[in-house]
């Protein structure tokens, strides 16, 4: 077997996509030839007609043959490209328009035997060819961006004659920090390519390793992790609340210091799994430090740092507010409605930290019941921003029914 690589990402040598497709390639062992769009000039169709009237090749000149010279030679197309927009990218919808010279020309035909493409590739040797479509995008999930893509190559291909890999999440492939996901991602294919080498399909199970976002797992228990150490936070703000002390008692800074200690570690998983938007745990790094920095002074030099732990505690709840107002215009930026909620509970902790950090050198209230305010609010509305920024992907039961791969097999002609 002889296969063809179709580059069609505008970025070329350093496409996210081409790495997967040639993770496929390595699997199926086949000797490929590469075709790069940034590499060679594709002019868009003039829509002359020509190579209908006349039946000869297509008579603008640029590299449009030597495309179709590699593909005559190839037994497998292998379509490489990134979703950008709902579609194909520019670069590479010009060389496709540019295909209508292969086909027969359009005379009022109707479809037969349920095909939906009115045309066919004039010469019976391109019909035989197999298409592989390799495509990924940065989005949380590829199933519903597809949709549109799907029905395009489907009018073209008389179906689902073709056999479609569809990989989210994209943009993190380069992350340094996701060395080994990376491998993991690029090993599926190849062995995805194995598989499609020795059978000329693909079981719904590589299809769900293939498929599934990079870092789904490891987001998904930093949500989990995030969330209850929130709320833990929030019982925290609520035990200085209803027993309050002049100074904080040895319960008390238990807690505190395993509070600080769980929050460190589910800010630490948050900061490394990357989640899409990269919200809720920007700045999990820093405030991972933090906790864990006040966690051991609370268990090991309690003497030295109670006489000044309101203080700190209430620069902890500042600080957080501080970057939460980041995160709110970064949410903007995402075009998230619920940049708003953010920005408002930002600033009410903020005041909520302030009104703490007032209240240890005034008599107006308790300084214990001021900060488990500040507290409360704190955890309140960390469990609130990564409920709501962070996304983790609903699972598909049967991959097969929603990309249609069941009639992939369907003879073209």
């Amino acid at each position: 077997m002889q296969a063809l690589l179709l580059n069609g990402s505008p970025r070329g040598a350093a496409s996210n996509t081409l790495r997967l497709s040639r993770a496929f390639l390595q699997g199926t062992g086949w000797p490929f030839e590469t075709f790069s769009l940034t590499e060679n000039r594709i002019e868009p169709c003039r829509g002359c007609m020509a190579c209908w009237r006349s039946g000869a090749p297509c008579t603008i000149a640029d590299d449009f043959s030597a495309f179709v010279g590699q593909f005559r030679r190839a037994d497998v197309l292998i379509a490489s490209f990134p979703l950008y927009y709902f579609g194909l990218p520019a670069q590479l919808k010009a060389l496709l328009d540019r295909t209508i010279s292969l086909m027969e020309p359009y005379h009022g035909q109707t479809p037969e035997g349920g095909h939906c493409s009115f045309q066919t590739l004039r010469d019976p040797a391109l019909r035989r060819k197999k298409l592989v479509v390799i495509s990924s995008c940065g989005y949380t999930e590829a199933a519903p961006m597809y949709e549109a893509l799907l029905a395009q190559l489907d009018r073209l291909c008389s179906g689902r004659n073709y056999t479609p890999l569809f990989f989210p999440q994209g943009e993190l492939l380069p992350v340094e920090k996701l060395d080994g996901p990376r491998a993991r991602r690029l090993q599926a294919f190849e062995a995805a390519g194995r598989e499609y080498a020795e059978t000329g399909t693909l079981s719904e199970q590589t299809l769900a390793g293939v498929q599934r976002p990079q870092n789904d797992n490891l987001v998904k228990l930093a949500k989990i992790t995030n969330t209850a150490a929130s709320f833990l936070i929030f019982l925290a703000g609520l035990m200085l609340i209803f027993l309050p002390s002049t100074e904080v008692t040895s319960l008390q800074r238990t807690v505190l210091a395993v509070l600080f200690l769980l929050t460190g570690a589910a800010k630490m998983i948050g900061y490394y799994s990357n989640d899409l938007y990269r919200l809720a745990f920007q700045f999990d790094f820093a405030i991972g430090i933090l906790c864990a920095l006040l966690a051991g002074l609370l268990a090991f030099l309690p003497q030295r740092v109670l006489p000044t732990l309101p203080v700190l505690l209430s620069v902890y709840v500042i600080l957080d507010a501080l970057l939460k107002l980041q995160i709110a215009m970064d949410a903007r930026r995402f075009g998230m409605e619920s940049w708003i909620a953010i920005l408002c509970s930002s600033l009410l902790l903020g005041l909520g930290g302030l009104f703490a950090l007032s209240a240890l050198y005034s008599s107006f209230l308790t300084p214990s019941v001021a900060i488990g305010i500040a507290l409360g609010l704190d955890g309140l509305q960390n469990a609130w921003i990564t409920m709501h920024t962070v996304r983790v992907r609903a699972r598909k039961k049967n991959l097969s029914e929603k990309f249609g791969l069941e009639n992939h097999e369907e003879d073209p002609d």
